[in-house]
């Protein structure tokens, strides 16, 4: 029974392979546009926008569901580490990704 289970894994792993080897030549050597087509944008700023595009799905969502859940736990009572009331902290944002994207978008637009 092991060896049927261990042939059946290395067939699926050379399945998954050649698919997955057969999917990127596939998309590696079409175009979108004609032959002297050229891409409007350099990669630097596909990756800025994806970049950009994480950050706000990142600050739309914990920008509302932060304090949402520090008003659902003030409800519940304090909880205390080390002598520090840690159930709402108002810079508690400010350590994540959204403090380090709000003093950009501060630094950016001044």
């Amino acid at each position: 029974m092991p060896t049927s289970r261990l042939i059946a894994s290395a067939a699926r792993s050379i399945a998954y392979s050649v698919a997955t080897g057969l999917i990127t030549r596939l998309i590696l050597n079409s175009h979108l546009g004609g032959t002297d087509a050229r891409p409007d944008y350099s990669y630097l700023s596909w990756f800025s926008m994806l970049f950009a595009a994480g950050m706000g799905t990142s600050l739309i969502f914990f920008g509302v569901s932060e304090p949402l859940t520090h008003a659902v736990d003030a409800y519940n009572g304090t909880s205390v580490d080390n002598g520090i009331r840690t159930d709402w902290s108002p810079l508690n944002g400010a350590k994540g990704n959204e403090g380090s994207a709000s003093l950009l978008g501060v630094a950016a637009s001044s």
